[in-house]
């Protein structure tokens, strides 16, 4: 999750390199257990949009594309979702 306490800015909210970095370990790790002869049958990123998370309010982002939770129709993608749909497509 990354952290918007209301200072993160629209161009640092949606620079989630972190999250780009996460799902490219697991599907690394992912990749080497199939090559390991483990059957797999898909794989599910989690959250795909920012919620509300009931313990956290609205301070915690998990999704793929960015939410104005003031104005949703003012959605924005987010780097991980340009890379998660890039990843996608080359496999």
């Amino acid at each position: 999750a990354d952290l918007d306490t209301g200072n993160l800015t629209l161009p640092d909210a949606l620079a989630d390199n972190g999250r780009i970095q996460n799902h490219c370990s697991h599907l690394s790790c992912l990749k080497c257990s199939i090559n390991d002869g483990f059957s797999v049958a898909g794989y599910f990123a989690w959250s795909l949009m920012d919620n509300y998370e009931f313990g956290n309010g609205y301070t915690l982002r998990f999704g793929m594309n960015w939410v104005n939770f003031t104005n949703p129709a003012d959605g924005r993608e987010k780097t991980s979702r340009k890379w998660f749909s890039m990843f996608i497509i080359k496999q």
